[in-house]
């Protein structure tokens, strides 16, 4: 490899180092010349899992050259371990060390997947309703703290001005938001959706994947108010504002969540809601605008399938 051009090995390199970081840390071990010809590509792919690694790369990054901070483009963030559901513990160190780091990269961002698992773990929601994001093109949150805030702080979160508690994500054009597995809070965090999303997105947004919902009879309302069946909700509380998705979204894809039948009454709920969402498809099946999608009950991801979603993003993405 060291007989090649310094420019045809950088991009060789570049088609590897899409794996989290991986490759690049073995490559930058083999020689000088392999070692400089891969440096560009330093932190271009990051994954992280559970606390321990989230803040060992923090401390990483901050002691790095500027110009290899600048080199991120593609963040997974989890605080579980790999192949684990439990979140970490949540620490002054450890919110200390998501928080800073997100700000840190959120210039330079292309791809973000943010998974929480610990519903008390703050820092996504505080960082993303905060910060401008002006590069990010693919965005998926599985925020497990959204229902409990949502449930718990309601009545708190009234806000004159909606822009000011929402994200800007000016190219945003693929959103997926993961909800947490909460049979006895029927689909609490489908009202703060549109906080995370498509509001400020403006025009580039193509793509809205909902996945892990239980369905309840609020559902179908905010599916008709995001496709502009029926008149949007005009509730003053962040967690009930919804609106239009915008004209250039192409899909709108749902995939509620198996039921487990431990709460019969919600099995019930949900089968229903269920026939009246394929009766939307079905209606809306060769019209113009925004296509609905009903996807069959499926197991709430796990971080695996989140992983594979994040490096098909990387593949869809041109390198500047």
């Amino acid at each position: 490899m060291e007989k090649l051009p310094y420019e045809l090995l950088s991009l060789i390199t570049l088609q590897v180092c899409k794996d989290g970081g991986k490759t690049v840390c073995c490559l930058r071990q083999v020689s000088q010349y392999i070692s400089a010809a891969v440096e560009r590509y330093r932190f271009y792919s990051v994954a992280l899992h559970g606390r321990k690694q989230i803040t060992g790369f923090w401390k990483s990054y901050q002691a790095a050259p500027k110009y290899v901070k600048e080199n991120i483009r593609h963040l997974f963030l989890s605080d579980a371990k790999k192949g684990s559901e439990t979140g970490s513990r949540v620490s002054e160190a450890f919110a200390g060390a998501l928080r800073g780091l997100l700000i840190a990269v959120s210039q330079y961002l292309r791809t973000l997947t943010y998974l929480v698992y610990n519903y008390r773990q703050e820092e996504p929601y505080n960082v993303l309703m905060k910060h401008v994001f002006p590069l990010l093109t693919h965005l998926t949150i599985r925020d497990a703290s959204l229902s409990w805030r949502a449930s718990r702080r309601r009545k708190t979160c009234a806000v004159q001005n909606l822009e000011e508690a929402l994200p800007t994500t000016p190219r945003l054009s693929h959103v997926h938001q993961a909800h947490a597995y909460l049979p006895n809070r029927v689909a609490t965090e489908f009202r703060i959706l549109s906080n995370i999303g498509w509001r400020t997105s403006g025009d580039t947004l193509r793509s809205v994947h909902l996945s892990g919902l239980h369905l309840a009879t609020t559902v179908l309302v905010y599916i008709q108010e995001y496709l502009g069946c029926v008149p949007p909700s005009t509730s003053p509380y962040v967690n009930d504002r919804r609106g239009r998705l915008p004209s250039g979204v192409q899909r709108l894809t749902l995939q509620p969540a198996i039921q487990d039948g431990q709460y019969e009454h919600l099995v019930t709920m949900h089968n229903n809601e269920k026939k009246k969402l394929r009766d939307l498809q079905t209606e809306r099946e060769g019209q113009d605008g925004t296509q609905f999608i009903l996807l069959p009950d499926a197991p709430p991801w796990t971080q695996a399938q989140f992983r594979e979603e994040w490096l098909q993003m990387q593949n869809d993405y041109v390198y500047n």
